[in-house]
């Protein structure tokens, strides 16, 4: 189980327009997630997060004299993603390392809430990044997580491209539960188990 605050820009045609700057597409970002190491190397997880996005509504439903209007939108999204360890892949494993450097990628979903001018839309999307693990303990750890998200553009005034991205940059703590055992034996540990009982014999 994992858990994470942090920043996300979203990249759109607005602020190329010169409607937006940089500052009003500044996102608070907060999250979420569990999941399971199926192997030392590979692992899925669900995600849950929200955001609030910046935009310009150039269909707004409120009597102003500003047109288009800027707003936020507040962004509930899920994920589900294939998770690599990538040491673990091109190394052998250890359940004592201390830096664990993890790439992920999956299909996700969108929908927007509490919004005065848009509608509540549900859309699909895509999330890829990577996580920077330094692991505390077998059982806890702190991490830095850097993705990207490919959203249909339906924020903004401009739409010269039908999807626009989402880069977001967070940090948080990470627990990894026991169970029966904490981690993975390696199967030499087995082998040698085997072998001392031989000899014992």
């Amino acid at each position: 189980m994992s858990a994470g605050i942090g920043n996300s820009v979203y990249l759109g045609e607005d602020i190329y327009h010169n409607q937006l700057v940089f500052k009003d597409v500044i996102i608070p970002n907060i999250n979420v997630n569990g999941g399971k190491w199926l192997t030392p190397s590979v692992g899925v997880r669900m995600v849950a997060g929200f955001c609030s996005l910046g935009g310009e509504n150039p269909r707004s439903y409120l009597k102003v004299k500003e047109d288009p209007v800027k707003e936020r939108i507040n962004i509930l999204e899920g994920h589900l993603n294939l998770m690599v360890d990538v040491f673990n892949l091109f190394d052998s494993y250890n359940r004592h390392r201390k830096i664990t450097v993890i790439t992920y990628a999956g299909p996700g979903a969108t929908r927007t809430v509490n919004s005065l001018n848009f509608p509540q839309n549900f859309h699909l999307n895509l999330k890829a990044g990577g996580v920077v693990k330094y692991n505390l303990s077998e059982a806890l750890s702190v991490f830095t997580d850097i993705q990207g998200t490919v959203i249909p553009v339906s924020y903004q005034a401009n739409k010269d491209f039908d999807y626009d991205g989402l880069v977001t940059v967070s940090a948080g703590i990470s627990y990894v539960f026991k169970g029966k055992k904490r981690g993975f034996i390696p199967v030499q540990y087995y082998l040698t188990e085997a072998v001392a009982v031989t000899n014992e014999e």
